[in-house]
């Protein structure tokens, strides 16, 4: 069983739980705001083989 990343602000308001988990299945990991690529490079995704490239080509036009 893998232990729950969870944010400061859940970690403040469970903080029942998360020593629960911390006590029955590991020590979990309480992270910061960070960037997306932050968050994306500690995920399963991390080591997966995406290339994510922004579209270039400029705003689109919107009817007001």
């Amino acid at each position: 069983m893998n232990a729950k990343t969870w944010t400061v602000a859940e970690a403040k308001a469970k903080v029942g739980e998360l020593i629960e988990q911390a006590q029955a299945v590991e020590p979990p990991t309480i992270r910061r705001k960070g960037d997306l690529a932050e968050f994306l490079a500690a995920s399963p995704l991390g080591e997966a083989d995406l290339v994510i490239e922004r579209d270039q080509s400029g705003p689109r036009e919107v009817d007001l």
